[in-house]
C-alpha cells in the first residue's frame, strides 16, 4: 500500500525501512531475553513511523493541491505538532 502512495526512494519510504529494521532489532533483543535492549530500537521505530506519517500527509496534500489547482505556487507542508 505504501509503495503506491509514496515514491520508492522518498524520505518516507526510507523511514519506513528504518522502522522495520528497528523493530527487527527489538524483536531480536526480546527473543534473547533482553527486554531492556528492545526499548531503544522500539523508540527508533516509533520516530521513523512518525516520519512516515508526516511524509504521507505531505504527499497527499501535494497531490490534492495539484489535482484541485490550489497551492500550485508552493509545496504544502503540514503544521508541526505541538509538543
Amino acid at each position: 500500500m505504501m509503495r503506491g502512495m509514496m515514491p520508492g526512494d522518498s524520505p518516507a519510504m526510507r523511514a519506513l525501512s528504518r522502522a522495520g529494521q528497528a523493530m527487527e532489532d527489538a524483536a531480536k533483543a526480546l527473543g534473547q531475553g533482553q527486554p531492556g535492549q528492545a526499548v531503544g530500537p522500539q523508540g527508533q521505530a516509533l520516530q521513523a513511523l512518525q516520519q512516515v506519517g508526516r511524509g504521507m500527509m505531505q504527499h497527499m496534500m501535494n497531490r490534492f493541491a495539484r489535482g484541485s489547482g490550489i497551492g500550485m505556487e508552493r509545496s504544502l507542508t503540514p503544521a508541526a505538532p505541538d509538543v
